[in-house]
C-alpha cells in the first residue's frame, strides 16, 4: 500500500517547493512498519539514530549520514533502532522535466554512507528549524543538489558486492550466534581480509560493529516488548554478563537497559 513517508513518525514537517517535497521527520524507538510503499521516489538522509530497511532481498541498516534511495512503489519494511531516528527526506516528482536526467538514478534502490549527503541533510534540517521567506529557495537548491549528486554517481555500483550481500544476510539471520569472521568468509567464499575490507567499504562500519549493533537493537526491542529479565537478555545476546550489556547499551543509546525499559513503558 502507498503511504506517506511520515507514516509512524512522532513529528513531521513538510514543504513542497516546485518539483520537490521536503520532510523533516522523527521516528520513535523500536517502531516497526509493515510492508508499504511510497508514491514518489524517496531520498532519505539519516541525521541521527538508525533504521533497518528491507526492500526485496536488500536488507540494510541505515545509520547516521546514510543516504537511502527507494524507488516509487517499491514495497519495503522499516524497523527503527533503540534511539529512533531523525531523517530528512527529499521526494522528487518523477514527472517533472527538470528531473529527467536523474530518472535512472531515482528508479534504483541505493544505500551509502555519504558525507556530502549528510552536509546537505543538515542544511535542509536547519532550514526547517529557521524557516523564513528565503527558505523555499534555499530548500529547492539543496534538494536539486542532492538529486544531481545522486545522478552523477549513477555509473557507480548500486548494490552490495555479492559476497557482502550474502554476508549481510547471514549476519541478519544469525547475529545472536557466536559468529566468527572466518566462518562468515568461508560461507560466502572469500578470504576473511577481503570480506572485512569490502564490508566496511560498503556499510561504512566494521563487520563486528554491524553485528553488535543488531544485537543491541534486538535487546532494545525485547526490553520494549517483553518483561524478560535483563540478565537473560544479556546472555541471549551474547554478552558476558549484565554489566557488559549495560556498558554497551549505554554507549549505544545513552540509557541503561533498565532506564530504557522504564522510558518505553511510560
Amino acid at each position: 500500500m502507498d503511504v506517506p513517508v511520515a507514516w509512524g513518525s512522532q513529528s513531521a514537517a513538510t514543504l513542497d517547493v516546485g518539483a520537490l517535497r521536503f520532510m523533516d521527520l522523527r521516528f520513535p524507538s523500536a517502531l516497526v512498519l509493515p510492508p508499504h510503499a511510497h508514491d514518489r521516489p524517496t531520498l532519505a538522509v539519516v541525521m541521527r539514530g538508525s533504521f533497518e530497511t528491507r526492500l526485496a532481498s536488500d536488507a540494510l541498516v541505515c545509520a547516521q549520514s546514510s543516504l537511502r534511495v527507494e524507488p516509487a512503489g517499491s514495497p519495503h519494511t522499516n524497523r527503527f533502532g533503540p534511539t529512533g531516528a531523525h531523517i530528512v527526506v527529499v521526494q522528487p516528482d518523477p514527472s517533472s522535466p527538470l528531473l529527467g536526467p536523474a530518472a535512472g538514478a531515482l528508479s534504483r534502490a541505493d544505500h551509502r554512507r555519504d558525507a556530502h549527503a549528510g552536509v546537505i541533510g543538515r542544511a535542509i534540517a536547519s532550514e526547517f528549524r529557521h524557516r523564513d521567506a528565503v527558505s523555499p529557495l534555499a530548500l529547492q537548491s539543496l534538494g536539486l543538489e542532492l538529486v544531481a549528486a545522486l545522478a552523477r554517481t549513477a555509473h557507480q555500483p548500486r548494490s552490495a558486492p555479492p559476497s557482502v550481500a550474502q554476508a549481510t544476510d547471514l549476519i541478519h539471520d544469525r547475529f545472536l550466534e557466536g559468529l566468527r569472521i572466518e566462518t562468515i568468509a568461508d560461507a560466502v567464499g572469500v578470504a576473511p581480509s577481503d570480506l572485512v575490507r569490502a564490508f566496511r567499504a560498503f556499510h561504512g562500519v566494521p563487520l563486528g560493529s554491524y553485528a553488535r549493533r543488531l544485537r543491541l537493537e534486538w535487546v532494545a526491542r525485547r526490553l520494549a516488548e517483553t518483561d524478560e529479565p535483563i540478565v537473560s537478555l544479556a546472555q541471549e545476546a551474547g554478552f558476558s554478563d549484565q554489566p557488559h550489556l549495560t556498558r554497551a547499551f549505554r554507549a549505544f543509546t545513552g540509557l541503561t537497559p533498565a532506564r530504557f525499559r522504564r522510558v518505553r513503558s511510560l
